[in-house]
């Protein structure tokens, strides 16, 4: 089972009531958060791993579907970073069951807000996004803070014990939603700002 710790603005949009028990994920890598981003002229959804800060951008448009994209957005950046098909196979039956929860670490929060702010000076300086899937892969060769100044995808790929030099950045997988551009991505959102 996949645990997605969102931000309560998120969890408005999924329109879920968080459950009253507390459970973890059954994958490798644990817990992901998410928070829905106002990236003009879209919404975008930032996942973040809890123990490694890996991170994964996929539009918001179709929120209604966002269980069945949050799974092929992590593995295409497990992908990325080497995982070979086994490790994939696992983390995606361990991910078949996927629920929702609030935030409980204020740490990780931070790293989400930390990307943010990276994503919106990025934009300022280079306009919009173009790559969803490039855009990920650039925040987890960022350096973070709580990994002691460590990469996420070189915490990651250790933590998943993938051996020799990552993959490097190469075309998304052809089932991947990060393959879309930003300009794909219009509309976004756009059915929960009218409710």
């Amino acid at each position: 089972m996949l645990t997605v710790r969102c931000t309560a603005k998120l969890l408005r949009r999924l329109k879920v009531a968080p459950p009253a028990g507390e459970e973890v994920s059954s994958t490798r890598l644990g817990d992901w958060y998410a928070t829905i981003l106002s990236v003009r002229p879209a919404h975008l959804i930032l996942l973040v791993n809890e123990p490694t800060r890996l991170a994964a951008v996929l539009p918001a448009r179709e929120i209604s579907t966002l269980t069945k994209r949050i799974p092929d957005a992590i593995l295409e950046v497990l992908r990325e970073l080497g995982a070979g098909a086994a490790v994939i196979d696992s983390e995606r039956r361990e991910m078949a069951e996927l629920r929702f929860d609030r935030t409980a670490s204020r740490s990780v929060v931070g790293t989400m807000n930390d990307f943010s702010f990276l994503m919106d000076w990025g934009r300022s300086r280079e306009g919009a996004p173009h790559d969803l899937f490039r855009l990920a892969m650039d925040l987890n060769r960022t350096p973070v803070g709580p990994l002691k100044l460590e990469r996420p995808d070189d915490f990651a790929r250790r933590t998943l014990g993938i051996e020799g030099a990552p993959r490097g950045l190469r075309e998304p997988h052809a089932a991947n939603v990060h393959g879309l551009t930003l300009s794909d991505a219009r509309g976004c959102g756009r059915e929960e700002d009218e409710s």
